[in-house]
Formats: C-alpha cells, sequence, structure tokens
C-alpha cells in the first residue's frame, strides 16, 4: 500500500476514488453521445402513442436517456 493510499483510507475510510482527465477524444465521443441522445428523445416524442404498452415504453425510454444526459453533462462538468 502506498503511503498515498494508506492516508487516504486513514483520513477518509476508504481508497479516495481514482480520477482521470477527460481527454479530447473522450469529449468528442460524449458530446457525439449527447447529441444522438437528444436526436432520439425527439423522434421518440414523434413517436404514436396510442397503446399504452406503447406510450409507457416511451416513456421509460425517454426517463433513461435523460439518465443518460446527466451522466455524460456530468463527466463534461458542464450543468444539465
Amino acid at each position: 500500500m502506498s503511503v498515498n493510499a494508506f492516508i487516504n483510507a486513514a483520513v477518509f475510510g476508504q481508497a479516495a476514488p481514482h480520477t482521470r482527465r477527460v481527454t479530447s477524444l473522450d469529449q468528442q465521443m460524449l458530446a457525439m453521445l449527447l447529441s444522438q441522445a437528444a436526436r432520439i428523445s425527439t423522434h421518440l416524442s414523434a413517436a404514436p402513442t396510442g397503446n399504452p404498452l406503447t406510450q409507457a415504453a416511451v416513456l421509460q425510454c425517454r426517463d433513461d436517456l435523460a439518465v443518460i444526459r446527466s451522466v455524460v453533462m456530468h463527466v463534461l462538468r458542464r450543468e444539465p
């Protein structure tokens, strides 16, 4: 165990989370993921929802896309 790991364990009671910088390629990929999620959400809002099961599935998909968007924004250190 390194000295730094020992201090983190002693002070925080657990290992500190490792963070790494987001590379420009990661930023590009995350931005693309963000734009694709927005596009999918737009298409879902235009989907026919006459059937209650279809409506529930569309709402669940939009909720899932909102979670993806939130996580990507957090990784990019942006406000939603």
